[in-house]
Order: C-alpha cells, then structure tokens, then sequence
C-alpha cells in the first residue's frame, strides 16, 4: 500500500497541506501518516491539535458524522496514523521517521511570509525536499492549491515543468505521472519550460509525458527568475521539478534552483528527487 506522510507544525497554517496529502490517500488508498517534529521542552503533545482526519471526511461527504477511526480505513480504504517525534532539529527527526517507516511522498506546508515553517528561519521545506529521497509536495500555506477545502474535489488543469540537461527531467516527468495519475483533469496541458540557451534544451517527448498535452517554450535568462516570472504568467495548478543536492558555491549561498523557486512560488511545488 503506497504511503503518504505530512509533516505539520500543528500551528494551523499548514491546513492546504494537510488536505493535499489527505487527497493524495485518498486517490492512491494509501497509508497517511500525519507527524510532527516537536522540541523537547514543549512538553506533552497536545493530540487534538493535529489536523482531523475524520471531520474533514464528513465534511467532503465521503464519512458519516461521528464515525470512529475503523471506519476511515474500512469505507475508504486509508489508514491514518499519527506520530509526535521529538527533537530539535525538525529536518532530521523528519529524515528519520522516514527512514524508519519509507514513505513515497512528503508532503509540506510552505510559509511564504517568513521563512518555510513558521518555527524556523532557514528552509526547513527546501532542505527536506533536497534531501528527500521521494517526491516532496510543497504547498504554500496562502493559496488552495488543488484540491478544494470545501469537497476535496481536485482540479490539475495546468503544469509547468522546469526542463534542463541536469538533472535529466524524464524521471521526474514519470515519476509526477504516477503520483498525479487519476488527479489530472482531462485534457491536462503540460508546459515544458526551459530557461537559458535554446540550444541547450533536453529533449523530451511526448512519450514520457504519457496522457498530457504537450507545449514547449523556451527563454533566455536566469532559471530560478525566468520559471517564477513564467509561473506568474501561466498560474500552474502545480509546478514540477527535478530536485538535486546542492553542487556549487552559489548553490550553498542562494539555494537549489528548486529551493529557490519554492521560496516565491504561486503554485505548489512538487520536488523530485533525480534518479
């Protein structure tokens, strides 16, 4: 059964989500595994503060009132666990939960106000979907996103994929078909984009981009600015990138490419690891 884990600071701000990943189960009849990374010294967890599973159900219809939590996996086929791992340093306690229960998305909230995660100032979000070895969904806690909170109806209209050489996009174009399968909507329009030398552009059919609707643009200029400057335009339901540790100078002062398209995004993000 595949296995979904949303990793929240149970501050509230991270409910997009917490709904996306909640979605994500639904759709795949997954595991889903809520867990947060708390200080030593907060004191015990307060288990009513994580996000409820249950009432959300009920409210999108899929879950009578008051059902109790066999029913969850009974009539919808997910089973939902929670885990309050303590620990100071939220990337690793998260790093290794996942190395202990192997999961085949993360899913993020993303506070664009101020840093990734209110409790932090660096980019606790970019760090994991770095060094994640699974596809990390990143959802900016402002925007809905796609998936509806009112009925978790879900709407992927429009994708943007950043294309370069390195890393090789086709994984993260497979990989983002499997997880997406059965969410898209018919007629789901894939972009392409490819920011710097046109000559330099990957090429990528419309065989690894199986069901979609292929466009393909290219433009000269910075990557990280040209993808958000072209996110802006397009508005993608979902932006995904191929992900890669960081590799220069630059990179350790500015971030990936992807951890700095994360930082400003209008759109989820979905950060695949390279092959």
């Amino acid at each position: 059964m595949p296995h979904v884990i949303h990793a929240t600071d149970l501050s509230g701000g991270d409910e997009p989500a917490f709904l996306h990943a909640l979605a994500l189960a639904l759709v795949h009849r997954a595991r889903l595994t809520l867990i947060h990374a708390g200080d030593p010294g907060e004191g015990p967890v307060d288990w009513s503060r994580f996000p409820g599973v249950r009432p959300r159900l009920a409210a999108w219809g899929l879950l009578r009132e008051g059902a109790d939590k066999h029913e969850v996996a009974e009539a919808l086929g997910i089973h939902v666990r929670k885990v309050a791992a303590a620990g100071r340093d939220p990337v690793a306690v998260i790093q290794e939960a996942m190395a202990q229960h192997p999961a085949d998305v993360l899913v993020l909230g993303h506070d664009r106000s101020g840093g990734l995660w209110p409790f932090a100032r660096r980019s606790v979000s970019g760090e994991l979907a770095r060094a994640a070895l699974v596809p990390t969904l990143v959802i900016p806690g402002d925007l809905t996103g796609f998936v509806s909170p009112a009925d978790g109806s879900l709407r992927i209209e429009r994708v943007l994929v950043p294309v370069d050489d390195t890393p090789d996009p086709r994984h993260a174009l497979h990989t983002a078909g499997a997880l997406l399968r059965d969410m898209a909507t018919p007629g789901c329009t894939v972009e392409l984009f490819h920011a710097g030398d046109r000559a330099a552009a990957p090429q990528v059919t419309e065989a690894d981009v199986p069901g979609a609707v292929i466009t393909r643009r290219s433009e000269p200029g910075d990557p990280p600015t040209e993808i958000l400057r072209r996110a802006g335009e397009m508005q993608p339901d979902v932006i995904v990138m191929a992900a890669e540790g960081k590799r220069s100078l630059v990179d350790r002062f500015y971030g990936t490419v992807t951890e700095q398209v994360l930082r400003l995004s209008p759109s989820p993000v979905l950060a695949v690891p390279a092959a």
